[in-house]
């Protein structure tokens, strides 16, 4: 499999349980308050976060983004420095999401809001999906353009070295 397949699936994972938060997020609103259903999925949002997410982002950390670095540069405005830059972004969103979340639920000594819960999902949302649309439209193309098969090859290894071979 070509690496940008496997970060293309990922990235299918993603959009599902992003879509699965939205949705969490606005029957949550819509009673106001967390219920023991609504505290589960969340709890279960936050962990694909905590896991899968943040494992795809070091993975690309790791394979895909010094190889393209040493093409486009990493300093300014280039399209390695953004992309990491948000990485970092996404890392402290999902960090204040699990936080609101446990801030949230009343049994667990939490005291704060489902409305702060919703903000700071929402954040997460939004530029989660921005950062997946970012890299499937711009950066995968502009890799492929850049890196030679070698490359390639290069990048495969080390996502799997990265990977373990899990996924």
């Amino acid at each position: 499999m070509h690496p940008l397949d496997a970060f293309r699936a990922d990235h299918l994972a993603i959009r599902e349980r992003i879509a699965d938060l939205e949705a969490h997020l606005d029957r949550a609103v819509n009673v106001r308050r967390l219920t023991a259903e609504s505290t589960g999925e969340f709890r279960g949002d936050a962990e694909f976060l905590e896991d899968f997410l943040l494992d795809h982002f070091r993975s690309e950390d790791e394979s895909l983004l010094p190889a393209v670095e040493r093409h486009l540069g990493r300093h300014g405005e280039s399209m390695v420095d953004i992309l990491w830059q948000e990485h970092e972004e996404l890392r402290r969103a999902v960090r204040k999401f699990a936080e609101a979340l446990d801030a949230a639920i009343p049994a667990a000594g939490g005291s704060g809001t489902v409305e702060e819960l919703n903000r700071h999902g929402l954040f997460l949302v939004q530029v989660l999906q921005d950062h997946v649309r970012k890299e499937e439209l711009a950066f995968f193309p502009k890799a492929r353009e850049v890196l030679t098969e070698a490359e390639w090859t290069e990048v495969a290894e080390r996502l799997r070295a990265v990977r373990g071979d899990s996924r």
